[in-house]
């Protein structure tokens, strides 16, 4: 053989050496276990939201005009309330976070005022 196949063939084997190499082989089944896992996550999550909210044609075949209406009247006032109640817990979670990094600018600010003190001793 000439340099150039026997490089080619070196190439071949170190690519094949990587190929099936068992760290690889071990993240690409944890990555699938995870997609698996997320797949199934939002399969549970969809199944839940449609038993949930219920499309409007199936509300309106059970139910005579005007229930209906009233129907989509009190549907449209809760979203309305599960969507402020959202805002609601996000602003209470900005709300912890602002507390706790005031609590922790109060602890530094102290620390420095300690340390000056000690400085200029």
């Amino acid at each position: 053989m000439d340099n150039a196949e026997e490089e080619l063939g070196n190439k071949l084997r170190q690519l094949e050496r990587d190929m099936f190499d068992p760290s690889l082989n071990g993240r690409e089944q944890e990555i699938w276990a995870r997609m698996i896992g997320i797949r199934e996550r939002g399969k549970r999550l969809k199944a839940e939201m449609e038993k949930v909210v219920r499309p409007p044609e199936v509300q309106d075949a059970s139910l005579d005009e005007e229930t209906a209406k009233s129907a989509k009247k009190v549907s449209v006032s809760n979203r309305k309330l599960e969507h402020d109640s959202d805002e609601c817990q996000v602003l209470d979670a900005y709300d912890v976070q602002l507390k706790h990094l005031q609590t922790e600018l109060q602890l530094v600010q102290q620390e420095f005022e300690d340390w000056e003190r000690a400085a200029n001793s």
